[in-house]
């Protein structure tokens, strides 16, 4: 206590000697009181500094501004991980935890700005003691606290005050002794210097009012600067992505030429065969089946390395994932953002594409467009498929879907859109090219979400992904499931539609040798079938890559990553080259923007 009712806090519980090697000197054990204690103080393994005070002393201060006791809530909260049935515990900030008692503080008191920067979770961002005395005494200079200090004293000393007035100037007559006159004089100085001290303050709050106008001015004017350069990046970016679009369509349309002439030239030989030739046995080569996926040998893919790529833009694990050339284009779960890959050897680049009205879409190549399928807008799950122009903007170009659906499996080849699959889902449907008329064909086995499907041959494959079993209970799933593309094409001919009326009711999908792992990528490469990543049933990751044998019905480790992962995007974007994005990296399961190429 010091003088008049004034109380000083001189310690928080925390102590230290301050040698010369602080490595010599133990903490203490327990400082302080836990509603008082800052979150490096509450861990099992205490390390801490003098900032530990500034945490208390910000603690002191809410209680004081509201005169409740400190209530915090608890420290940790539990978070469900997406698309996992686990949770994590994060730990909660004490800006948070204190909440109430903040939200109780007016904004326009000073004290709260010192209290909530005193309680930051990082000791670097609190005060030290020195920064704190200097912004108190800044507080003291200010007319607020004067008008304050002045209240307080009239309320602790009335009886000084009313001693301390001057006699009312009504009492007597106007003319009296000089003394009379001379205090009457004095309480009209008295009041002037009032109301000159009045006026001041007014021209004061006036000036810090100026002073925060123009403060926001700049502010303003700063985000103006930002959002221009922001702008001009953006342009830059569409400017190069045209340029780079119309490089690739004259490249395309010149190999188109080649194509052509060499057809030509073709059929020329053709004719110049002597008909002597005709009749002439030859020994053709036996074709495999049109379901099975044959390959180059199993060595090349093993002598094949993997190398590091350009990161991403941003994390991101599961999503939906199509081709065009050296171009890979990706839509991340929960988000608008749809992002371009484009790979050439030596001269890797992202680009971030107009934003997608939709997230937790489908992505596929329709006639050269990149278009999403499905998703979420706003709270409704849509059925349209929207189409991104060469203006930067998304249409409806192509007719939607007759089931709303997010997150489906989405294939495509030269005739047809195959979309299966979705959020608790076993319906499939067919989208013919030519006529964009859509049909329901044979349904899955079960409801399944999060499906990895790709086109090897003439069969088309789907990964387990989440099964929504009988019961409603969602397991990861390790199945995959084969069917032939033309049990599931629109019919065309009558002789396709007496075939499809005979096998609309029979079960077009057949399951081969499940994976050995759950939430696979599956990606055809050289006409192969391979599983990308994963993890098993102990959710421990892996960093194989699956080949599957038709022969044998099973599943063999053709090559490694050089990180473990599951959930990721995979894409081939040429004959010899695989490359892989994002998904969740290691055992701790977070996302990554991680890219590897396998060449």
């Amino acid at each position: 206590m010091i003088a008049g009712p004034r109380a000083k806090i001189t310690d928080f519980g925390m102590s230290k000697l301050a040698t010369v090697n602080p490595r010599m000197t133990a903490l203490t054990l327990c400082p302080g009181n836990v509603l008082y204690m800052s979150p490096e103080a509450l861990d099992e393994a205490k390390s801490y500094t003098a900032k530990l005070d500034m945490f208390s002393f910000g603690v002191i201060t809410i209680q004081m501004l509201t005169r409740q006791f400190p209530n915090p809530t608890d420290r940790f909260r539990l978070l469900r991980v997406p698309g996992v049935n686990q949770e994590v515990r994060v730990l909660v900030p004490d800006a948070e935890r204190r909440k109430d008692h903040l939200e109780s503080i007016p904004q326009t008191n000073p004290l709260k700005h010192i209290a909530v920067i005193s309680i930051e979770k990082e000791e670097s961002k609190r005060p030290s003691a020195i920064e704190l005395s200097e912004r108190l005494a800044e507080l003291k200079q200010s007319s607020r606290y004067t008008e304050s200090v002045r209240r307080a004293q009239n309320l602790s000393y009335p009886h000084e005050q009313q001693q301390n007035q001057p006699p009312s100037t009504n009492d007597g007559p106007t003319n009296g002794t000089p003394e009379e006159k001379l205090m009457k004089l004095g309480a009209v100085v008295e009041k002037q210097k009032s109301e000159i001290r009045v006026k001041d303050e007014a021209i004061e709050k006036t000036e810090e009012e100026l002073d925060r106008q123009t403060l926001a001015i700049e502010l303003k004017e700063k985000e103006l600067h930002c959002t221009e350069e922001k702008l001009q990046v953006s342009k830059k970016l569409v400017f190069e992505l045209r340029q780079n679009q119309e490089r690739m369509e004259k490249c395309l349309q010149e190999k188109d030429n080649k194509i052509a002439d060499f057809q030509k030239l073709l059929s020329e030989h053709k004719r110049e065969i002597p008909k002597s030739t005709i009749g002439i046995a030859i020994e053709q080569p036996q074709q495999p089946p049109p379901d099975t996926p044959q390959a180059t040998p199993l060595k090349e893919i093993r002598e094949m390395s993997w190398r590091e790529g350009k990161r991403a833009p941003e994390k991101m694990h599961r999503g939906a994932a199509a081709v065009k050339g050296n171009s890979v284009y990706i839509a991340p779960v929960n988000s608008h953002i749809i992002y371009h890959y484009q790979y050439m050897e030596g001269d890797e680049k992202w680009f971030c594409l107009a934003s997608s009205p939709n997230k937790n879409v489908g992505l596929a190549m329709i006639e050269g467009l990149v278009t999403t399928i499905g998703g979420v807008r706003g709270s409704s799950v849509t059925r349209s498929l929207l189409s991104l122009t060469r203006e930067g903007k998304w249409f409806e170009v192509f007719q939607p879907m007759p089931t709303p659906r997010t997150s489906p499996a989405c294939i495509t080849s030269d005739k047809t859109l195959v979309v299966a699959g979705g959020d608790d889902l076993n319906t499939v449907e067919v989208m013919k090219m030519s006529t964009q008329q859509w049909i329901t064909v044979s349904s899955l086995p079960q409801q399944y979400s999060l499906l990895s499907g790709t086109l090897c041959g003439d069969t088309l494959y789907l990964a387990g992904g989440i099964a929504n079993d009988m019961d409603d209970s969602k397991t990861s799933s390790k199945s995959v499931l084969a069917c032939t593309l033309s049990n599931l094409e629109p019919p065309g001919t009558l002789f396709a539609t007496v075939r499809k009326a005979f096998t609309r009711n029979r079960d077009v999908w057949r399951e081969i040798s499940g994976l050995p792992v759950a939430h696979s990528t599956l990606v055809s490469f050289r006409s192969q079938l391979l599983a990308v990543g994963g993890w098993d049933d102990f959710t421990n990751p892996t960093a194989n890559v699956y080949r599957y044998d038709s022969r044998v019905d099973s599943w063999s480790v053709v090559s490694r990553m050089r990180r473990e992962r599951s959930f990721c995007h995979a894409a081939v974007v040429s004959q010899d080259t695989l490359i892989v994005v994002g998904g969740y990296e290691g055992r701790t399961m977070t996302n990554t923007d991680t890219t590897e190429v396998l060449h």
